[in-house]
């Protein structure tokens, strides 16, 4: 009952931006990647156990190809940390009319931080998400974009509350700024 009524409640608030994630496993469902199970418990689930936020990443890019767990290892670490989890889906955030994609990705990160702590998940980060180019016809919607998750990726405020994992096929595809530490501190190579 609370699960269908955070659902309704998502879905009808937010749309298709948030979508709430359910891991069914843990860590002992994951095979294979010893070594970043490892790096996960090190950095996020033991500090999140112990109330240590100072330790816990800004966030975690996740890079590899396809099919190498990056998704599996998210939806791990936040049923072992025990808190809530979403996935943002950049792509949806688009709105037709002028102002709608800036109000559509601020509802959403005022959603976050209302689930917090929270590990919010954006899946093919290189494919949905760019600084937006000089003359793209959009109006500077998609630099406004990623200014305010940029913003907000870097506030230390949520340190320890909001933790982002983005996961990346290309990461050489990814503007410089969101690699740089205090956005995603930790880089994990799959």
């Amino acid at each position: 009952l609370v699960r269908k009524t955070k659902d309704a409640v998502l879905l009808g608030e937010y749309g298709d931006v948030l979508e709430p994630m359910y891991p069914r496993w843990g860590f002992e469902a994951v095979g294979g990647l010893e070594h970043i199970v490892s790096f996960m418990d090190r950095n996020v689930v033991t500090p999140m156990r112990s109330g240590n936020f100072s330790r816990v990443p800004m966030g975690v890019l996740l890079m590899g190809p396809p099919g190498t767990g990056k998704t599996i290892i998210t939806e791990a670490t936040a049923k072992e940390a025990g808190i809530n989890s979403v996935y943002l889906r950049l792509s949806k955030i688009l709105g037709k009319y002028v102002g709608d994609s800036e109000r559509n990705l601020e509802k959403a990160l005022d959603a976050v931080v209302t689930m917090t702590p929270c590990l919010v998940f954006i899946d093919e980060l290189d494919q949905q998400f760019s600084r937006g180019e000089e003359n793209s016809g959009d109006s500077g919607v998609n630099s406004r974009l990623f200014s305010r998750v940029m913003e907000f990726a870097a506030d230390t405020s949520h340190r320890g509350q909001v933790i982002i994992v983005a996961a990346t096929n290309r990461p050489d595809l990814l503007d410089a700024a969101l690699k740089r530490p205090g956005r995603f501190d930790k880089k994990v190579v799959f």
